[in-house]
């Protein structure tokens, strides 16, 4: 994965450890690619609707068809070093109006007296993708969620991910090329937040919504969203 770091430079600077057992530059994110899952849903990772049906959550690259083939690498639209899996979101007609969620929790309480004495920044990033038919009827979140000791959340950044901003390989591709079309070009967001002081555990979240859309459209309101290569790091600023 190439990570966003560039983005900051002159913001934060980078160590090796801080804390008892925060790794400071590492990716403190458990099954970031969700190659490892049970049952379809990635380990580590939670929902507020993982008994949900309307949604796959994980699917392996060239299994769901209209997407990437087997073989695929960043020639026909994957992060670089992508492994076999990806996150995958569904929401349908028939959920419209409801959301779908996928988050996971790291627990920085090490960090505490750190935090106390200079500033952190937490970087969040991750690579995503979206393949909706109509860009109106849905909204995906990239968040970033700072709690205390007693869960009470310091603070929320989040970033409006929309349809509009991805294209189909369909427009890039040769009608030969051996991949085929229907794929999806994986783009890199990030999130950047100065920790609060009193800042014990980090959230990393995806919230998906249906939207209302045109009464009148006969169209299914359906939409697909991917992430793949997710990272949480912390490091200590300028």
């Amino acid at each position: 994965m190439k990570y966003l770091v560039s983005y900051f430079i002159g913001l934060v600077s980078l160590i090796n450890v801080a804390g008892q057992g925060i790794q400071i530059n590492k990716n403190l994110l458990m099954n970031p690619g969700a190659e490892n899952y049970d049952w379809g849903f990635p380990e580590f990772w939670d929902s507020h609707y993982k008994e949900n049906g309307g949604t796959n959550w994980v699917s392996r690259y060239g299994k769901t068809a209209g997407e990437w083939d087997f073989g695929c690498d960043e020639n026909c639209g994957l992060p670089q070093r992508a492994g076999k899996v990806y996150f995958r979101i569904e929401l349908f007609e028939e959920v419209e109006k409801s959301s779908l969620d996928l988050y996971q929790d790291v627990v920085i309480s090490a960090l505490k007296d750190s935090l106390s004495k200079r500033p952190y920044v937490a970087l969040f990033e991750s690579f995503v993708a979206a393949s909706p038919p109509n860009a109106n009827c849905s909204e995906f979140k990239m968040k970033l969620v700072c709690l205390d000791v007693q869960g009470i959340v310091l603070s929320i950044d989040s970033l409006i991910i929309k349809a509009s901003d991805f294209r189909d390989l369909d427009a890039v591709i040769d009608a030969e090329h051996p991949y085929g079309g229907n794929m999806h070009v994986f783009q890199p967001r990030a999130l950047q937040k100065e920790l609060p002081p009193s800042t014990n555990k980090l959230r990393v979240l995806w919230e998906y919504l249906a939207l209302d859309c045109n009464e009148n459209s006969e169209e299914i309101i359906r939409a697909n969203y991917y992430m793949d290569n997710q990272s949480l790091r912390i490091f200590r600023k300028i």
